[in-house]
């Protein structure tokens, strides 16, 4: 991937020591793929084909099917796939109608993924910063995203939202793929 920093990547993909154990696991998960007879991604090759040349190169037969979530629309809203939803978080959309209030392309948006967990204090430090830009920003905070989580996060999400005047804190929001391809 051309331009990519070893910073960009996941801290268990910058281990230092052999035996990390998260490594390990992502090791054992690639050679347990490779043991298959297709690899099935949703992606598409225009947005990523080097890196999907790459995974070819060792992993032989891959379909690239995505992105899936543009097909959503097109199901019956009774349909039980609908129903069932691509999210394993209960999706959270009371943000829309707030960004729908700001002004446009001046919202920072802040989402650490499904893995990154930070003590309440680190997250604290991040949100007065990110308070300090003076730009409105969306926060997504998973319930396991501060480390003690239950009463932590709740505490953190409270801590936050007294800069509510220019903050939206979400508990989790799904974003389709058409927002990324805007920003490529």
């Amino acid at each position: 991937m051309d331009g990519i920093r070893l910073r960009d990547l996941p801290t268990f993909a910058r281990a230092t020591d052999a035996a990390d154990p998260m490594l390990n696991l992502m090791i054992r998960r690639a050679d347990d793929a490779k043991q298959g007879i297709g690899l099935i991604l949703n992606t598409f090759d225009e947005l990523e084909p080097d890196v999907l040349d790459a995974i070819r190169s060792q992993f032989g037969n891959l379909y690239t099917i995505g992105p899936l979530s543009r097909l959503t629309d097109r199901l019956a809203q009774n349909s039980p796939v609908a129903m069932i939803g691509s999210s394993l978080w209960d999706i959270d959309n009371a943000c829309l109608s707030w960004l729908d209030r700001q002004e446009k392309e001046r919202v920072v948006y802040v989402n650490f993924g499904s893995l990154s967990v930070f003590s309440e204090e680190k997250l604290a430090e991040l949100a007065w910063g990110l308070y300090g830009s003076g730009y409105p920003i969306l926060w997504v905070v998973r319930p396991d995203m501060v480390l003690g989580g239950g009463t932590d996060a709740a505490r953190f999400v409270e801590s936050v939202k007294k800069m509510e005047d220019r903050t939206m804190v979400n508990k989790y929001i799904y974003v389709s793929y058409s927002i990324f391809l805007a920003l490529v």
